[in-house]
């Protein structure tokens, strides 16, 4: 196959593989919308217990106001809570509630669904699928 059609698959491939994601989450997340779950997961998977709007654009890829909007959303179903920042009254900082955290560890949550799309992939495939997808990114990126 050449170059450029590679290339090509490769993107259409990653549209069909977020549409079908968001076909399953509707299908069995709750109410939550893709967006929403993967904020969740994004904040599961911090290394922080508590995190900054910033914090959540920045590891999230999308613009404050953004954010924003997808917190007050999981805020309101119970997902997530919000506390001032101690060191900036400024800054808000965010954190998954009970009923999040067990959401996410339920067997029949949508974050299962990532275990059964990567289901025989191996190391080698997702170190080379993680670089391609850095460099997508970053490309995207790019002002």
């Amino acid at each position: 196959m050449k170059k450029s059609k590679k290339k090509q698959l490769i993107m259409t491939m990653l549209f069909q593989a977020a549409n079908l994601w968001q076909k399953k989450c509707n299908d069995t997340a709750n109410g939550l919308t893709l967006r929403q779950f993967m904020l969740l997961s994004a904040i599961k998977n911090s290394e922080y217990q508590f995190i900054s709007f910033a914090g959540l654009s920045k590891i999230f890829g999308g613009t404050r106001q953004n954010i924003k909007q997808l917190v007050d959303a999981l805020v309101k179903k119970e997902y997530l809570s919000c506390s001032p920042s101690e060191t900036d009254k400024r800054e808000t900082l965010v954190c998954l509630t009970e009923k999040a955290q067990k959401y996410l560890e339920d067997e029949t949550s949508a974050e299962n669904f990532v275990q059964a799309a990567l289901k025989g992939v191996g190391e080698k495939s997702l170190d080379g699928t993680l670089d391609c997808l850095d460099m997508i990114i970053e490309n995207l990126s790019e002002k």
